[in-house]
């Protein structure tokens, strides 16, 4: 089963980040969340850049 997650910006709702992974692989599920947590944080280097997220997370 293929598993999206996106994290999504909670003020304005803009995607930040996505990835994909094939569920039935547990070391591309740890590498997926990982990528996606630092495309994210490369997105809030400063205070002024940093937002709340919540990750939408649905199988396709």
């Amino acid at each position: 089963m293929i598993v999206q997650i996106k994290a999504v910006c909670e003020v304005n709702g803009s995607v930040l980040a996505a990835t994909s992974f094939d569920d039935t692989n547990d070391g591309a599920r740890a590498t997926a969340v990982i990528a996606l947590l630092e495309q994210v944080l490369a997105h809030s280097e400063d205070a002024a850049n940093q937002r709340l997220f919540t990750l939408d997370i649905q199988t396709l």
